[in-house]
């Protein structure tokens, strides 16, 4: 498969491989970066995340999920050296994850759809994937201001990322105002407990 285990932490880029999958076939996928996390070092949270085409993530994210004949979303996770290209599986999270909004500006529904498959209906998914990113304000704002403190980004990568045609929010939905605010009121909270 081209993947091994990671057995001790190492700093690379996280590349996420997402899938709809029926009996080991997926229905629906999608890959993308893991931006920025918090904490910095070794995250136990996505901030900011975009989609990318990466048919080698593509092709291990189906053999893992073949070779257990899953059925549901999943989320699989993945660590790329950055000078050798060589891929090392992290998790597989049989679940919808943090920044799982983002399927919505790519395949549509991806519950809706498995439900609609379960019950033996047809369920229509888009074919098309839409280059997008996902962000949550109240931590990306902090690791923006902690990379660009340390020089590791420059004011016009806080506006190409910011500035993507699509984007998902973590918290944010204009139906549905309540979690968005509710969160930024925790913040004095998150700030003793968290560092921010």
């Amino acid at each position: 498969m081209g993947v091994e285990f990671l057995t001790s932490y190492i700093d690379y880029r996280q590349i996420l491989y997402a899938s709809l999958t029926l009996e080991g076939e997926p229905l629906a996928e999608l890959t993308a970066c893991r931006w920025r996390r918090h904490p910095r070092d070794f995250a136990h949270a996505s901030t900011f995340v975009y989609t990318i085409d990466d048919k080698k993530v593509i092709e291990a994210g189906r053999k893992i999920l073949s070779a257990i004949n899953y059925t549901g979303v999943a989320e699989i996770e993945f660590k790329r050296h950055e000078k050798t290209n060589k891929l090392y599986f992290l998790e597989v999270n049989p679940r919808t994850w943090a920044w799982h909004t983002l399927v919505r500006t790519n395949h549509g529904n991806w519950i809706a759809a498995l439900q609609a498959v379960l019950d033996g209906k047809e369920f229509l998914l888009p074919s098309t994937q839409v280059h997008a990113c996902w962000v949550k304000f109240v931590t990306d704002l902090p690791m923006l201001f902690l990379e660009f403190m340390d020089g590791n980004i420059t004011f016009m990568d806080i506006v190409w990322d910011y500035r993507r045609k699509s984007i998902a929010f973590g918290t944010w939905d204009k139906k549905d105002w309540l979690p968005f605010i509710a969160e930024w009121c925790l913040l004095p909270y998150l700030i003793v407990k968290r560092g921010f």
